[in-house]
């Protein structure tokens, strides 16, 4: 998902180059073997272009009589082949509420203001969490059941073992979690409507604190709900699928701030050609197509998968990257379960470094393309898909010229991509303590949230795209709470594959690939040490990282 626009300090824009194009012995040299397999072979891709994706496949009363049927066909003996039909029976089904849900949700972010798509999505966003809750406690009572054997052996011990315990959602529950999507809609609404005059956008801005004060409420009366000491602890442990905890992410984020501004500025002022690093904002942007087709020669160099991939998503136009005034200012990947497929949005800005989105997206479209993770396979830990669109950010790196069909802007884009990485790791755990300090001290006021991001964005060194004039900018807060963490630790990582490709790019490249065909439900610990990864919760790791990346930089200079 995309993130924010990175504004780069005025005084970096100023400062020479001083070590010239160092990474030309990388650009030049070999890349990954395009032939080897990672994705799933046995998957299926169906050719349907976004425009003809339906918004009705879901069939409420069919799903209904099934759960009905099987919730009876249990309590009977002898039919274990009809409640494995129906089980397959079901599974279509809620594949074709996911769908459903994903292309409405494309609805709502091309046009919030749209009565009729945001009447279809609401529903959807009620039935979603109705039916995903039905079903969850019928999976429960199947594995808890006579059949319980047969039904772990249909869909695997792992996901088994996410039912077993499902507990169902409260009335009280539920009527959080609408109120909590209303607040949502209502932001995304007004997001569209942001006023030019001065006195009605101060009004504006104030609606839109006052809205996340408001989800603050609603969140720690759901935390109380689920017995959590606050919102955020419930969302690492249940929403996200983390294996590390709270007190781990603020150790690290301590080592982010005393390691990381070094290394940025070494690269400001010893590696990147901040002249260039202008020209990708100075530059106009692409028509969506032509964007789209200057990423295949870079792909088919990382591997041949991502090509073909690639070649899917352009031939049927899964894709919406076109400058609209109703749009909602983001990006984002969302998976069509039904077809095998995925698509991606985009507001873009009217910038070059749009580009960068595009990137960023197409990781995350390739794992959905390639990878079949079940439709009930659980949370995926979004630590682990942002590794899927920021290391392939990076790993483009020595491509950019070519892809630019431009040498300074090909060199502006590398500086970019790379000063983005470092930025978007401070803005991460930046926004990630400002979300866990309001999520423990929920009774906050408007005032008191704003001091809280004028204070962090001066500790991060991020003041200017996180203080009290913007913090309500970043619709991660309200629209997915604790998310945004990930876009830091997905981003230590993926300057770890950065490091390795620049000693060796073919090595970097399977690395990356085996991280975007295996599961996204695998936790982010285990997903690095799983490719052989260091861990930045590791003692010094950050520091590590950081020292490794300087001296790989400071021996290409001196071979330079």
């Amino acid at each position: 998902m995309k993130k924010y626009q990175m504004i780069i300090p005025a005084a970096a824009l100023s400062i020479s180059l001083l070590a010239g194009n160092i990474y030309a012995a990388t650009t030049g040299g070999s890349s990954a073997d395009s032939t080897k397999t990672y994705y799933d072979q046995d998957k299926e891709h169906v050719d349907i272009t976004l425009d003809q994706v339906p918004r009705d496949s879901f069939d409420e009363q069919a799903y209904r009589e099934l759960a009905e049927e099987m919730r009876t066909l249990m309590q009977e003996e002898g039919q274990e082949k009809k409640l494995l039909q129906d089980y397959d029976a079901l599974e279509e089904s809620v594949s074709h509420l996911s769908t459903d849900y994903s292309i409405l949700t494309y609805d709502h972010y091309l046009d919030p203001s749209n009565e009729e798509s945001e009447s279809a999505y609401e529903k959807m966003e009620s039935l979603e969490t109705e039916i995903t809750d039905d079903f969850s406690a019928l999976l429960r009572d199947l594995l808890t059941s006579d059949y319980g054997d047969a039904i772990t052996e249909k869909m695997g011990e792992d996901t088994a073992e996410l039912y077993r315990d499902y507990s169902e959602l409260t009335d009280r529950q539920k009527e959080l979690t609408e109120e909590m999507q209303e607040v949502v809609r209502t932001y995304d609404n007004q997001a569209v409507q942001e006023p030019e005059t001065q006195a009605a956008h101060d009004t504006w801005v104030l609606s839109q604190k006052k809205l996340y004060c408001r989800l603050l409420g609603l969140e720690a009366e759901m935390a109380e709900t689920l017995d959590a000491d606050d919102y955020y602890s419930s969302l690492c442990e249940e929403d996200y699928n983390r294996d590390y905890s709270s007190k781990d992410s603020e150790t690290l984020a301590e080592e982010v701030r005393t390691y990381l501004p070094s290394l940025m500025q070494f690269y400001l002022t010893e590696v990147c050609d901040t002249d260039a690093l202008s020209e990708v904002y100075a530059s106009e942007n692409l028509k969506a197509e032509e964007e789209v087709a200057m990423l295949q020669p870079c792909l088919e160099q990382i591997s041949g998968e991502l090509a073909e991939a690639f070649d899917y998503m352009e031939k049927n136009h899964l894709y919406d990257m076109n400058t609209n005034e109703r749009k909602m200012a983001v990006g984002f990947t969302s998976t069509l379960e039904d077809y095998g497929s995925a698509y991606i949005f985009d507001c873009p800005e009217g910038y070059l470094a749009d580009f960068k989105t595009l990137v960023h997206e197409f990781g995350h479209y390739a794992h959905a393309y390639g990878t079949e993770e079940g439709t009930f396979g659980g949370v995926a830990n979004m630590d682990v898909c942002e590794i899927h669109s920021q290391g392939l950010e990076l790993l483009c790196y020595p491509f950019y010229t070519e892809i630019m069909g431009d040498e300074e802007l090909g060199e502006g884009m590398r500086a970019y991509v790379v000063y983005n990485m470092f930025y978007a790791i401070e803005l991460a755990f930046c926004v990630d303590e400002f979300e866990r300090t309001a999520m423990k001290d929920p009774d906050m006021t408007v005032k008191e949230l704003d001091a809280l991001a004028d204070s962090l964005g001066q500790a991060y060194g991020v003041e200017e795209s996180f203080g009290a004039d913007n913090w309500f900018y970043i619709s991660h807060i309200y629209e997915q709470p604790g998310y945004y963490i990930a876009y830091g630790t997905s981003a230590l990582a993926a300057l770890e594959i950065f490091r390795i490709s620049q000693e060796d790019y073919d090595k970097a490249c399977d690395i990356y690939m085996q991280l975007s065909a295996s599961s996204a439900r695998i936790p982010y610990c285990q997903a690095l040490e799983n490719v052989g990864l260091d861990s930045p919760f590791e003692k010094d790791g950050v520091k590590k990282l950081c020292q490794e990346l300087e001296d790989n930089w400071l021996t290409e200079s001196a071979a330079a």
